[in-house]
């Protein structure tokens, strides 16, 4: 029997809507970057330098 991940509901409303329009945003700001979309197929794709970078941007 699978069990619902109790972290997963204590996300705020709209957050995937947020995070795709964050994910828009960045690719029409930086057109020429590689990013991964953690979505079908990209989820067995290992992390690049890409991706780390743009979480040290993002802590920042």
């Amino acid at each position: 029997m699978a069990l619902a991940n109790e972290h997963f509901l204590k996300l705020p409303d709209k957050f995937f809507l947020r995070l795709r329009g964050k994910n828009n945003l960045f690719k029409a700001t930086h057109p020429k970057a590689d990013s991964i979309r953690l979505g079908t197929g990209d989820a067995i794709l290992p992390l690049n330098k890409t991706i780390t970078i743009r979480n040290d941007i993002c802590q920042n």
